[in-house]
């Protein structure tokens, strides 16, 4: 089984961006662990799963991700919150990094927003039995 090593957390600024629905993909850029290489993602609820299935899997603990302090561990142990959040990992060609990309998707008063809670450069790291 792989598991999933946060190394860093990248800053963000901003975290809310509208998009024209559910659908739709937000271009995201944000700058490498080191601060030299600008990174550009394409988030969409299609490339996207649920965080709580990356947790399920034991790749990650609610304690790593609680620790990142933007998502509350509260909220990933609720059953009826975790399922806001959702996630990418992105493999950039430009440098040897992998990020974990958590945010969510979601509509009020027929806006829709995706939030961006946490770009974190992760290590897979495998384990044997």
């Amino acid at each position: 089984m792989n598991q999933i090593s946060v190394i860093k957390k990248i800053q963000l600024g901003k975290n809310g961006y509208p998009i024209d629905n559910l659908f739709a993909n937000l271009n995201f850029s944000f700058y490498c662990g080191d601060g030299k290489v600008k990174h550009d993602i394409n988030l969409s609820f299609q490339k996207s799963k649920f965080l709580s299935e990356l947790i399920k899997s034991g790749e990650i603990t609610i304690e790593t991700l609680a620790n990142c302090q933007k998502v509350k561990q509260e909220d990933l142990g609720n059953p009826e919150k975790q399922f806001l959040y959702r996630y990418q990992i992105y493999n950039p060609v430009e440098c040897s990094n992998s990020y974990l990309v958590i945010f969510s998707i979601d509509e009020y008063r027929e806006y829709w927003s995706c939030f961006i809670y946490e770009v974190l450069q992760i290590e897979r790291i495998s384990h044997t039995l």
